[in-house]
């Protein structure tokens, strides 16, 4: 019975850990191969599992990304200096700029780096 506090009852929305069919891929990538082997998902293995996603998702599975942040710092330095719109309002916020062409040259970096996208600021 779901709800009840007996490991082997565990249920999600019903089903069973058994019955979800999980293997021990990345949900939604499966080439993600977290553990290799063919081994599904039950009630004695789901709490590797759930570590294995959580790892994946925001420990060592993002080092990667992580890491070419930090390495791109000067990119990270310069976006905190570039223009942004509020479209909604039709309000352009520009930071105090030293000259007319820097201005120049932030507005033209910010709208090529920004198009195609929509960030809320």
């Amino acid at each position: 019975m779901c709800g009840s506090y007996n490991l082997g009852d565990l249920c999600f929305r019903g089903a069973s850990i058994e019955d979800l069919c999980l293997d021990f891929s990345l949900p939604g990538y499966p080439e993600y191969i977290l553990k290799p082997g063919s081994e599904n998902v039950d009630i004695s293995n789901l709490g590797d599992y759930v570590s294995f996603v959580v790892d994946a998702t925001v420990g060592t599975g993002i080092l990667r990304q992580i890491e070419a942040f930090r390495s791109d710092s000067t990119r990270f330095v310069l976006m905190f200096d570039l223009p942004s719109v509020i479209t909604c309002a039709n309000y352009l916020k520009l930071p105090p700029y030293s000259s007319k062409e820097i201005m120049y040259k932030k507005l033209l970096y910010a709208i090529s780096e920004g198009h195609g996208s929509l960030d809320l600021s």
